[in-house]
């Protein structure tokens, strides 16, 4: 993956990218762009990463997993944790059966059992 050098003004840097909260007042760690779940092995070592507060990363994480295992599933044609195309969604559906019985449970046949689709608000039900 190519980084591209960041030249924007250091003063727009002290805030969480998330809340505005300023960074110097607040516990921190980073953000993977793009989020590291989305992402097949091997993973690139340099992924760009913006500092944000820890309250806005870890709070992103339940929106994340969804998402992870939304497209994951679709992808996969699915909800089996071991068919899952993305190995994260593998671990998010193992651990999450609410949500994997919720997705499974908004699909419907399209074609006669050949093509999956879902209908995503009764998966915002789960957020």
């Amino acid at each position: 993956m190519q980084i591209i050098d960041d030249f924007s003004d250091d003063r727009l840097k002290s805030w969480c990218i998330h809340c505005g909260g300023w960074l110097i007042n607040l516990d921190t760690n980073v953000d993977h762009a793009p989020s590291k779940g989305f992402l097949l092995d091997p993973r690139p070592e340099n992924l760009p990463t913006v500092p944000v507060c820890m309250p806005c990363n870890s709070g992103f994480s339940r929106d994340e997993a969804y998402m992870i295992a939304s497209l994951s599933t679709a992808l996969s044609g699915t909800t089996e944790p071991a068919k899952q195309i993305i190995p994260s969604a593998r671990r998010i559906l193992e651990k999450s059966v609410p949500l994997q019985e919720q997705i499974k449970r908004s699909s419907y046949d399209v074609d006669t059992g050949t093509l999956l689709a879902w209908r995503v608000e009764h998966l915002l039900k789960w957020l």
